[in-house]
């Protein structure tokens, strides 16, 4: 019986320990040099004797040889490789829903309010029918409903006639109760939102950049002022409350090196079990407008902090974390974990299969929502020898398409560049 060994790469990790990473089970395994020797005799079809017999018969690399079967890092035939293009076809369990695009902030970074000529708010009609669309996405496994803007509390008696219908779908069978969640400035909290949130558990997601003196450069009102105090105070309101709620970080490349001690500053001011920091992206191109390499580090760093605070982090390092948690292939860049997908619902009530970017072309009327994943994805060949091509999950199709480019060298080297941090920092990674 011959065997080969299956793609792989061998990083150093800490005090010079030699890693092996299985590009196809996303496995890492401490080795030592004999197993790298052999794995090397093995990059061709050998049988066993073969290579035991070109080391001279030695009884531990015969054992070594057993041990490399066992653990399937050689085997009798290779899995078939990831095709050059295909369509993503992910589950949707999530709906970010664009009620308006208006605000009441003037943000440096603003991805909507400075990029969008004319401002559009989603009609009432138009919220309603999609709601009683997305019911049936819920009608055997839960679904996330998310609020989004724009400021989405500028419309907050949308999102209470949308929790309205379906509380009114639970009551009758129709679905499984969802989880809502919002992202909000936290600018417009008045007592009966936090009523509101409390009594149907909104999960609430508010924007902050960083300490006041730096978020009050970022994160201003049309005549200057900054927003720190008052949302803070908000914030405070809803922990008092008991509901759920976390800070949203956006970091400004100003102050990407300052990265660390704005998180810090945060979590020191900010109580929360878990915080999301966004990767910053070019509104147009959904590029990656961050150095990948630098960012995938300065994700670890915060991670390392946060487990500190003993508060979780969700960022673009999560879902390529999670797929080496759980040994389990991105079969597509745009899954939340596993094979789902957020969709987003423009203030129009058309669908975009891009949860970031809602451009006319990415986007296609409700009805046709069964077809939005069916966006074709073309992987070039330098994705197809990458090590980290099983935690990334392949190029942005919303990238692809609206840039014409193939690849986004950001946030390729970003992918490449966690898969090292990881097995530099495998004691932070103890649960992968």
């Amino acid at each position: 019986m011959k065997f080969i060994a299956v793609p792989h790469q061998f990083f150093e990790g800490a005090e010079g320990v030699l890693v092996h990473f299985n590009e196809e089970t996303l496995a890492l395994t401490e080795l030592d040099l004999v197993h790298q020797t052999l794995l090397g005799n093995f990059a061709e079809m050998r049988t066993k004797d073969e290579v035991i017999s070109a080391h001279d018969g030695d009884e531990d690399v015969a054992d070594a040889v057993d041990e490399l079967i066992e653990l399937g890092l050689i085997t009798t035939h290779l899995s078939q490789q990831s095709v050059m293009e295909f369509n993503l076809r992910p589950s949707v369990r999530a709906f970010r829903i664009v009620l308006t695009e208006k605000c009441n902030l003037r943000c440096i970074e603003c991805f909507v309010v400075k990029h969008v000529d004319e401002l559009r708010t989603m009609s009432k009609e138009t919220l309603e029918r999609v709601v009683r669309t997305t019911i049936s996405y819920g009608t055997e496994s839960r679904v996330t409903y998310h609020f989004f803007g724009g400021e989405p509390l500028l419309r907050f008696d949308y999102i209470k006639r949308a929790v309205e219908i379906i509380e009114d779908a639970i009551a009758h069978g129709k679905m499984v109760r969802p989880l809502y969640t919002i992202t909000t400035n936290l600018t417009l909290l008045t007592e009966e939102i936090v009523s509101f949130f409390k009594k149907y558990d909104v999960k609430v997601g508010v924007s902050v950049d960083g300490p006041k003196g730096i978020n009050d450069q970022l994160r201003v009102y049309a005549d200057g002022r900054g927003t720190f105090d008052e949302v803070y105070a908000n914030y405070m309101r809803l922990v008092e409350a008991g509901i759920d709620s976390h800070v949203l970080i956006t970091p400004n490349s100003d102050f990407l090196d300052e990265l660390p001690s704005i998180f810090t500053s945060v979590l020191d001011t900010f109580p929360m079990k878990t915080v999301t920091v966004n990767t910053p992206l070019h509104f147009e191109t959904v590029q990656w407008t961050v150095p990948g390499e630098k960012y995938a580090k300065l994700l670890v760093q915060l991670i390392s902090i946060a487990r500190k605070y003993g508060v979780s982090v969700d960022s673009a390092a999560s879902p390529p974390l999670a797929a080496l948690a759980g040994n389990v292939k991105r079969e597509s860049p745009c899954s939340l974990i596993c094979d789902a997908a957020m969709a987003l619902i423009d203030p129009d009530g058309k669908v975009s299969f891009c949860s970031q970017k809602w451009h006319s072309f990415l986007s296609v009327p409700l009805d046709h929502a069964s077809d939005i994943l069916q966006i074709p994805i073309h992987r070039e060949n330098d994705c197809m020898r990458c090590p980290a091509r099983n935690i990334c999950g392949g190029p942005c199709p919303a990238f692809q398409r609206i840039s014409g480019k193939s690849i986004d060298d950001n946030k390729c080297a970003f992918m490449r560049s966690l898969l090292k941090e990881v097995i530099n920092n495998l004691n932070l990674f103890e649960v992968i």
